[in-house]
C-alpha cells in the first residue's frame, strides 16, 4: 500500500534506498486514487464476508487488490532496473517485510488468544493449521487441501483470508528474479513478453480449472498469477507514457468501476471463478489504473477523504474483518444477528485504524530498524506464531479444558467427519460393477446415501450381498429428465446436474435392472419426493425387485455454549422437536403411490414429534452438522434398523 506523503505533490519513491529521478518519475509518485481504488477492493469483500444482501460477488475484491498489487510491485521493480540495472532482493523482501509482516503478527498474536478461549477444540486445530501455514504464507495451499471457501465452516474459519497473502507472498518470491532476467535478456520488450505469456498461461489454467479443480484453481498461485500480471501490464503501458487520451479517461475510467460494480452484484459463489468470469473485475481495475488521475471525475472520486482513508487502512482492515465476523459467529452460534455483524464490521474498521496508525506506518519508516534487524524480527515473528499454530494442534485444541466426554466429541474436526463419511462409500461400492452369484443391491443417493452404507458397514448388515452405489449431487436430486419445476435446481447448479455423473445414466438403468433391492437414500426436497413414483418406474425394474426408500434426517443440535456444560446423563437426555421440513418431505414419501418399502429413520429415532435424540444413549453425538452421522450415530442408527425388532432386521446379523 502506498503511503501519503505530507505533501500532495509528486515526490519520488525510493527502491532499495536509490532515490528514483527519471523522466517516469510521474508514474511513480504517489497516486491517491489507488488509495481510493483500494476502498473498493476491501469493502465488497468485507460486506461479503458479513452477509450483505447484494454483494454476491464481493468476494472478486480479491482480485482488485491482486491487480493493484501487480502494478505497484512491477512499478518499483522496473523502476529499480532501469536506474540501476539490477534488483536488490534483500531490499525488495525487506520494504515486503515491513509492509506485511508487523500488521500481520499483530493479528495473529491477538487473534490466537481469543482463539483459544472461544473455538472449540477441533476449530482450534484447524486454527493452528492456518495459523502456522500462515506463518510460511502457503495458507492458501493449507485451506485448498481443507476444501472449499465459501458457506459451512469457511464463515467459521477466523483465518479463510489469509490465502490471498499467500498468493501475493509466492507470486513475489517468483517476480524480481524472472522480471531481473527478462531485463537482461531484453529490456522493456522482454519484460512485455514475460507479462503477455504469463497471462495467457494462467487464464487458460484457471479456466480449464474451473472445470476440473476447482478448490485448487481458487487458492493456488498458477490460476491466480495472470491476475496480478494484468497489474504488471497496467504498469508497463502507464510507465511508458502510453496513456489513455484525456477525452477518453472518464469514460474509459467509468467503465472500469462499471465492471467491478458488475461483478461485485452479478457473481455469485456458484460462479466458476476465477477462469474468464474474473476478468471484468481484473480488466475494469487495470483500466482505471490507466485512466483516473488528477483532472478527471473518476480520479476525483476516487480522491474523495472517506474512500481513501478505506485504502489507506485497508490491509488491516482485511486482515481484522474475518477473525472478528467468524469468531463473533462461533460465539453466537444460532444467535448471530445483522446487528451483531454489523457491530463486528465497525469494530473492524476501528482494528483496522489502529493496526495502520499504531503498527503499519511505524515499520515502514526506515529509520526505526536496520534491514538486517527487519529481517531477524521477521522470522522471529512468524516464528513465534507457527510455533502456537503447531501448539495448537499438539494439544488437540486445548482439549483438556473440557470434561473428557465433552473433549472427545469436540476434538474430531469437520473434515475428519466428513473424510468418514464419504471414504469407505467410494472406496468400497461406487460405481462398482456387478459379479457373481450373490445378491444384489444398487444404492442410489446422495450423500445420505453415502452415511447409509456408513450405517450398513457399522452392523454389519447385507452380509451377503454385494453392493454398487451410484452418487448423484443432493442440489440435483433424483429425477427424469426434463421433469424439474422452475426453481428445482438452483440456476447456477444447471450445468453440474447434466453431467452424467449427477443425473441416472445408462449405467445407472443396467444396474438397476441386474438388482435384486434397491435402496435410495437423499437429503430429499419436497419436488424430488412428490415426482418418485414417475423416476422410479422409468427404472423400469424387474417385478421382483424390492425397492427401500430411506426418509430424509435432521438433527437439532444444541447451542455451543450450552453443549460445553452438559454433563454425561444431560446428553442422553437431551431431546428436540423434530424439524418441521423434515417431517413434510418425509410424509410425503410415506404417502407415495409407489411399490416400495418406506423407513423413516427419524420415527426410530424420535420418542415423539417433540423429542428426538440428537445424542445416542450412550452420550455420543448423532450428527456433527445436524445431517450427517458420526461413527457413534451409524452405529446406533444401525441398531435401530437392523437389530430384532427393526424394520430392517431381516438383513441384519442376529
Amino acid at each position: 500500500m502506498a503511503r501519503k506523503p505530507r505533501s500532495a505533490k509528486a515526490s519520488p519513491v525510493s527502491c532499495a534506498g536509490i532515490g528514483i529521478t527519471t523522466v517516469s518519475d510521474r508514474a511513480h509518485a504517489y497516486r491517491p486514487e489507488i488509495d481510493g481504488l483500494r476502498a473498493f477492493a476491501v469493502l465488497p469483500v468485507i460486506l461479503f464476508h458479513a452477509g450483505v444482501p447484494g454483494f454476491s460477488g464481493g468476494f472478486v475484491g480479491v482480485d482488485v487488490f491482486f491487480v493493484i498489487s501487480g502494478y505497484l510491485i512491477t512499478t518499483l521493480l522496473v523502476t529499480e532496473l532501469e536506474v540501476t540495472g539490477r534488483v536488490s532482493i534483500l531490499g525488495f523482501y525487506e520494504r515486503r517485510a515491513r509492509r506485511l509482516v508487523p500488521a500481520l503478527f499483530f493479528m495473529l498474536a491477538i487473534v490466537s488468544v481469543l482463539a483459544g478461549f472461544i473455538l472449540w477444540p477441533a476449530s482450534l486445530i484447524e486454527f493452528g493449521v492456518n495459523a502456522a501455514a500462515s506463518a510460511v504464507f502457503l495458507s492458501n495451499v493449507s485451506l485448498w487441501l481443507q476444501g472449499g471457501y465459501f458457506g459451512g465452516p469457511g464463515e467459521t474459519n477466523a483465518l479463510l483470508h489469509t490465502w490471498s497473502l499467500a498468493v501475493e507472498e509466492q507470486y513475489y518470491i517468483l517476480v524480481p528474479p524472472a522480471l531481473w532476467a527478462a531485463w537482461w535478456l531484453g529490456r522493456h520488450r522482454a519484460i512485455l513478453a514475460l507479462i503477455l505469456i504469463s497471462i495467457a498461461a494462467s487464464l487458460f489454467i484457471a479456466e480449464m480449472g474451473t472445470k476440473y479443480a476447482a478448490t485448487a484453481n481458487y487458492y493456488l498461485l498458477p490460476s491466480r498469477a495472470w491476475e496480478l500480471m494484468i497489474g504488471a501490464l497496467a504498469s508497463v503501458v502507464w510507465a511508458k507514457g502510453k496513456r489513455v487520451s484525456a477525452p477518453l479517461q472518464d469514460p474509459i475510467g467509468w467503465l472500469g468501476l462499471l465492471m467491478i460494480a458488475g461483478s461485485v452484484v452479478f457473481i455469485t459463489e456458484d460462479t466458476p471463478f476465477p477462469g474468464v468470469w474474473a476478468i471484468p473485475s481484473t480488466l475494469g481495475t487495470a483500466l482505471l489504473l490507466i485512466s483516473a488521475g488528477p483532472g478527471t471525475w473518476i480520479g476525483r472520486l476516487l480522491t474523495l477523504k472517506v474512500l481513501v482513508f478505506f485504502g489507506l487502512i485497508s490491509y488491516s482492515l482485511y486482515l481484522w474483518h474475518q477473525p472478528l465476523l467468524a469468531l463473533y459467529r462461533v460465539q453466537a452460534g444460532e444467535d448471530a444477528s445483522a446487528v451483531g455483524l454489523g457491530v463486528m464490521v465497525v469494530a473492524s474498521v476501528a482494528m483496522g485504524w489502529i493496526s495502520w496508525r499504531y503498527v503499519e506506518r511505524p515499520f515502514r519508516n526506515r529509520s526505526f530498524m536496520t534491514q538486517v534487524k527487519v529481517l531477524l524480527a521477521t522470522v522471529a515473528c512468524l516464528g513465534l506464531v507457527g510455533a502456537t499454530g503447531v501448539f495448537f494442534v499438539a494439544s488437540r485444541g486445548l482439549v483438556n479444558r473440557y470434561p473428557e466426554h465433552i473433549g472427545s466429541m469436540l476434538a474430531v474436526s469437520a473434515a475428519e467427519r466428513g473424510k468418514y463419511v464419504r471414504t469407505r462409500h467410494s472406496a468400497e461400492v461406487r460405481d462398482q460393477e456387478f459379479s457373481g452369484n450373490q445378491p444384489r443391491i444398487l444404492l442410489i443417493g446422495d450423500s445420505f446415501s453415502q452415511d447409509f452404507y456408513n450405517v450398513i458397514r457399522e452392523s454389519d448388515a447385507f452380509a451377503d450381498y454385494q453392493i454398487s452405489a451410484d452418487n448423484i449431487a443432493a442440489r440435483c436430486q433424483f429425477h427424469l429428465d426434463g421433469a424439474v419445476p422452475e426453481g428445482g435446481i438452483a440456476p447456477g447448479d444447471s450445468l453440474r446436474c447434466a453431467t452424467r455423473d449427477n443425473r441416472v445414466n445408462d449405467f445407472t438403468l443396467s444396474r438397476a435392472q441386474e438388482a435384486d433391492i434397491v435402496i435410495l437414500a437423499f437429503f430429499w426436497r419436497d419436488w424430488a419426493a412428490h415426482q418418485l413414483p414417475q423416476t422410479l418406474a422409468a427404472l423400469n425394474l424387474r417385478d421382483e425387485t424390492q425397492v427401500i426408500v430411506i426418509g430424509s434426517k435432521y438433527f437439532t443440535t444444541p447451542g455451543m455454549r450450552s453443549f460445553e456444560t452438559m454433563t454425561l446423563q444431560d446428553l442422553r437426555d437431551y431431546r428436540q422437536p423434530l424439524d418441521s421440513a423434515t417431517a413434510e418431505v418425509n410424509a410425503i414419501l410415506a404417502e407415495a403411490p409407489i411399490e416400495a418399502e418406506f423407513v423413516d429413520v427419524m420415527d426410530l429415532i424420535c420418542e415423539s414429534p417433540e423429542a428426538c435424540r440428537v445424542f445416542t444413549p450412550s452420550g455420543g453425538m448423532i450428527s456433527h452438522d445436524n445431517r450427517h452421522l458420526t461413527q457413534d450415530g451409524a452405529r446406533y442408527l444401525g441398531s435401530l434398523l437392523f437389530s430384532s425388532g427393526g424394520p430392517m432386521s431381516r438383513f441384519g446379523r442376529h
